[in-house]
């Protein structure tokens, strides 16, 4: 039978629900069975204590559209939040399907937002749908003295691998590591920049750096998943500002700014200087 024909049954009924969670080419998949499912080659894990969702609801594809999904706080997707979320996005996919079945329908979406340590023993995920993305607001660049793009995004254009610069975490605390490259630049050269770290299958995680003093690297967010005597990948920050661009990155054509914007705004009621 294929999965209609059973969902239309009276008494060959047993709905189950499949999770996968992925980030990059990580993937963590679970269902709600007791019982371990697989499918289309993927293995979907029962989890002791179960795993259940607050229900899928289709309205306007925005927030209100959210899911919780409440699930033991052990597994490995709830363990990427346990200090600071991963730098990419972990997205979630939900099939429906039934005990005995080799099919399963796709039938949401979306990506995880927030994961809240409800309970020792229980965690609560919450993700919207991918479609709620393009509900936030478009067009969001503004005549501002300092630039509005991001820096080597595309509108940057400046080539990130052009500023690395890697090394070994010589020492290592709650917020801070310590690099010996790093003091080969200025004090602050690194301020605003990120590191950059395996985690393993060419996968790498991300942090900012908040404050660059010699040797010295304090991570936005701390230092969890860091280590003594791992290499690191480390990029110089900007503060948007024009005489950055210029001499740290030589990028004046990209700068997306306005630097000699007046004081007084075009809307004041005074025709006089606009």
């Amino acid at each position: 039978m294929n999965f209609n024909d059973v969902e239309k049954s009276l008494d060959g009924r047993q709905p189950i629900r499949l999770y996968e969670f992925s980030r990059g080419i990580f993937k963590y998949a679970y269902n709600s069975s007791a019982i371990n499912i697989t499918y289309n080659n993927q293995l979907f894990k029962a989890l002791i204590g179960g795993i259940s969702d607050s229900g899928i609801i289709r309205s306007d594809g925005g927030t209100s559209d959210s899911l919780t999904i409440t699930c033991p706080p052990d597994i490995e997707v709830a363990k990427l939040f346990a200090n600071v979320a991963p730098s990419k996005k972990v997205t979630l996919k939900i099939y429906n399907s039934h005990l005995g079945l080799s099919t399963a329908e796709p039938v949401w979406l979306g990506d995880v937002v927030s994961v809240n340590f409800a309970a020792f023993d229980m965690v609560k995920i919450s993700a919207i749908p991918t479609e709620s993305a393009s509900n936030k607001l478009g067009a969001t660049l503004t005549y501002s003295r300092q630039c509005n793009a991001v820096l080597y995004d595309q509108q940057c254009q400046v080539n990130k691998e052009h500023y690395k610069k890697t090394d070994t975490i010589t020492r290592i605390d709650l917020t801070t590591i310590d690099v010996t490259e790093a003091a080969n630049m200025p004090d602050g050269w690194f301020t605003g920049g990120f590191i950059e770290f395996s985690i393993g299958n060419g996968e790498y995680d991300m942090r900012a750096i908040e404050t660059h003093i010699g040797t010295k690297l304090i991570i936005l967010g701390g230092t969890a998943g860091l280590k003594h005597n791992m290499v690191i990948n480390f990029y110089p920050g900007c503060d948007l500002a024009k005489p950055t661009c210029k001499t740290k990155f030589n990028n004046l054509l990209n700068m997306r700014a306005t630097p000699y914007l007046k004081d007084s705004s075009p809307f004041d009621g005074n025709p006089v200087g606009w």
